[in-house]
């Protein structure tokens, strides 16, 4: 198999897209003069008023980092679709599907910031943040 299934050409071409969206909305912002500027280090005062609800954030992280090694691990079935099979060439595929992941939620990341500014919020982190202060 050299090539990818039509519904994960699909999958990555729809991915691909929204971070291509993304980058668009950034680069209008650019134009217009309205684009927001990107942190280069966390905003600490956003995760809570103490190192404790700070670090009580961060480890909300976790489950994340969890997920995305499960998912590193579903690559074992591709192993066998890979003809012919060799440790350099899935190498390459390993390098290859990081490098495009990378790539496309790097710029998904970078272009929501800079189009929306303190408007991006992770999915429920405002809600949580809420309920705490009840």
């Amino acid at each position: 198999m050299e090539r990818l299934s039509a519904l994960n050409v699909i999958g990555v071409a729809a991915t691909a897209l929204l971070a291509a969206v993304s980058t668009a909305l950034a680069v209008q912002g650019l134009a217009a003069g309205t684009a927001h500027s990107v942190p280069a280090f966390p905003q600490w005062q956003l995760l809570g008023p103490t190192r404790s609800k700070q670090l009580e954030a961060l480890a909300a992280v976790l489950p994340v980092l969890i997920a995305c090694y499960n998912a590193a691990q579903s690559l074992h079935p591709v192993m066998p679709l890979l003809q012919p099979y060799s440790e350099k060439a899935m190498r390459r595929v390993i390098g290859l599907a990081l490098a495009v992941s990378f790539g496309i939620y790097w710029m998904l990341s970078v272009g929501a910031v800079m189009a929306f500014g303190t408007d991006v919020e992770v999915r429920g982190s405002r809600q949580i943040m809420r309920c705490q202060r009840l």
